[in-house]
């Protein structure tokens, strides 16, 4: 972003870039974080000398690759909490899912326990029907259920889709 001046101007030109945003008076650009490995966005009024507001959130997709069988929406906190599940094919404790999903999210682990809940919720179908099209909470998607076993939580797929990833 080398051209960029660090005080925009009210007159400067409109401009909406991945990494760079200018509009109506203000500037937006994504910055890296330098208390810990996460990008943060800096935005700035106007004429204003310092940053009016920076949002951190780290990168969701650089550690946990995106499964092929995640339905969720790309980005997503529920589509990460599924990526975190099937990077582990033997599972993990609900409490360390918890955990992990936090600090990829940014959350904190409160919030980050509700999204746990929901993609958790996928049951098993033992009504003789397709097993991945059971019970669970509105918010979750189907093709999948995840197995619960006295606080430790695994993903379960199809076995058309349940492909390893590199």
């Amino acid at each position: 972003m080398g051209g960029m001046t660090p005080h925009p101007t009210a007159s400067e030109e409109t401009l909406h870039e991945p990494r760079l945003w200018r509009d109506q008076g203000w500037t937006a650009r994504v910055v890296k974080n330098n208390d810990d490995e996460g990008w943060a966005v800096e935005m700035v009024k106007a004429g204003k000398p310092k940053p009016s507001a920076k949002t951190v959130r780290k990168p969701t997709g650089g550690k946990w690759p995106r499964h092929p069988a995640n339905r969720f929406r790309e980005g997503s906190s529920y589509g990460t909490c599924f990526d975190v599940l099937a990077a582990h094919p033997d599972g993990l404790p609900r409490k360390r899912l918890v955990e992990l999903l936090a600090k990829a999210t940014g959350k904190p682990p409160k919030l980050a326990a509700f999204d746990v809940q929901v993609v958790c919720s996928a049951r098993k179908n033992d009504q003789g029907l397709n097993p991945f099209e059971g019970p669970r909470n509105r918010s979750c998607k189907h093709g999948f259920y995840v197995e619960r076993v006295n606080g430790h939580v695994k993903l379960v797929l199809p076995a058309t889709t349940a492909k390893e990833t590199p």
